[in-house]
């Protein structure tokens, strides 16, 4: 019964070729520009002819948060990370989403990568004096970490988002630049 769908991020195929598919699927609300969406896996592999096709789903993970969830990444173990209502979540293979923890002053967020060791990434909206805007975020164990405060801003305003990691530890995101010209700058977090 479902009119609406997207796909973000597939993951690594297993040995018999087998591999999983995070997004949503929905109907869309009967107000303009509503929809209520939840976030899905599918998992698709080689069917008998050898070609590739839908083994199963899409199966949903859960809205923690309120009426829509997308789920945005998919880790090789089939956990999915996401948002649900703007905040976001972790939903553990074959488990469903549960909100991750935020920042005291954080109001909104999204988590956009997460890798094979559990560190999710993604960034959280503060309200933060001097200026208030998203933040680039590393859950490690469950903790939130503000990823601009771990790291020598040089030439940076602030990280404003961590969209992969890397099961190195790799991070890769945007953030804002001192001089304020440039909206905004590629940049690599490397662990020591």
């Amino acid at each position: 019964g479902d009119d609406t769908s997207l796909s973000y991020r597939i993951n690594e195929a297993d040995e018999y070729g087998v591999a999983q598919i995070a997004g949503s699927s929905g109907i869309k609300g009967q107000a303009p520009n509503s929809e209520t969406a939840t976030a899905v896996v599918w998992e698709v592999g080689p069917g008998a002819d050898g070609t590739l096709e839908l083994l199963s789903g899409p199966v949903g993970v859960g809205t923690p948060a309120g009426a829509y969830s997308t789920g945005f990444a998919i880790n090789n173990l089939g956990d999915v990370c996401g948002e649900s209502d703007t905040w976001p979540f972790v939903a553990l293979s074959g488990g469903t989403a549960e909100p991750l923890a935020g920042l005291g002053n954080a109001d909104t967020g999204s988590a956009s990568d997460l890798n094979d060791v559990g560190q999710i990434v993604g960034d959280l909206h503060v309200w933060k004096k001097p200026l208030p805007g998203f933040r680039a975020i590393l859950w490690d164990n469950g903790q939130p970490i503000e990823l601009g405060k771990k790291v020598s801003l040089t030439r940076w305003d602030r990280l404003e988002s961590a969209q992969e990691i890397y099961n190195a530890g790799l991070i890769a995101g945007v953030g804002t630049f001192l001089d304020f010209i440039s909206e905004g700058g590629a940049f690599v977090l490397i662990p020591k």
